[in-house]
């Protein structure tokens, strides 16, 4: 892990250039018009935005969060990759958390993997899509409401929440082979798309839009469908 500590302040923006090292705990202070991009690929052990003047943006780039730390977000956390290169990994083989306010998407697109709590409630809006790479639990609701919204989950990865729901009133879920969204006890309301090529359990299972069943895979509800 990195053994260093930097805070970034000022009412300007700046770029942050790992290099590729870890750059221990780093600390966006909560000031006006304080903004900090990452520039390149680098480690962090926790990335701290402080409050609701602050922003970190991540543009096509991997930002590593070491084992058992955080992303700890009061302010905005905002992806300005448009190339849908914005990465969020864990430096394995554990996992990181997120807590706080919810990943503002911009319109783009993010990958994250091995994410073991992701605390805040997720909304994906127009055009806005997550790609879950590695195993990753959300601790809150899952909501697509938006042109092209989607939720990807990558062939042979698990993806789960706490119990919680997910809503599809506008968008897509897709399952890749040999990978699985498990529910627990929590629900699906689909009005949009679902495809499936792996595992999908929850408890009620409602659906007004379009479910595709790609092979002998499993789908298991609990509750009601």
């Amino acid at each position: 892990k990195g053994s260093g500590t930097m805070t970034i302040d000022g009412g300007t923006t700046k770029n942050i250039y790992g290099n590729t090292q870890d750059l221990g705990l780093v600390t966006i202070a909560d000031t006006a018009g304080n903004v900090a991009i990452i520039q390149d690929t680098v480690t962090m052990d926790t990335l701290t935005i402080a409050g609701p003047n602050a922003r970190g943006e991540l543009p096509d780039v991997t930002l590593y969060i070491n084992d058992g730390e955080s992303i700890d977000n009061a302010g905005i956390f905002r992806i300005t990759g448009a190339g849908a290169g914005a990465t969020i990994l864990s430096t394995g083989p554990g996992s990181f958390a997120f807590t706080g306010n919810d990943i503002d998407y911009n319109g783009l697109t993010v990958t994250i993997g091995r994410v073991n709590t992701y605390d805040p409630a997720v909304l994906l809006g127009l055009n806005e899509t997550i790609i879950v790479t590695a195993g990753s639990t959300f601790n809150n609701t899952i909501e697509l409401n938006g042109n092209n919204a989607q939720l990807t989950i990558n062939p042979g990865v698990a993806c789960a929440t706490t119990n919680d729901d997910v809503s599809i009133t506008n968008g897509t879920v897709t399952i890749g082979a040999g990978g699985s969204l498990d529910l627990g006890t929590g629900d699906i309301t689909n009005s949009g798309t679902i495809t499936s090529e792996g595992a999908l359990l929850c408890n009620d299972f409602t659906s007004t839009g379009t479910f595709t069943n790609t092979g002998a895979n499993t789908i298991e509800a609990g509750g009601n469908v």
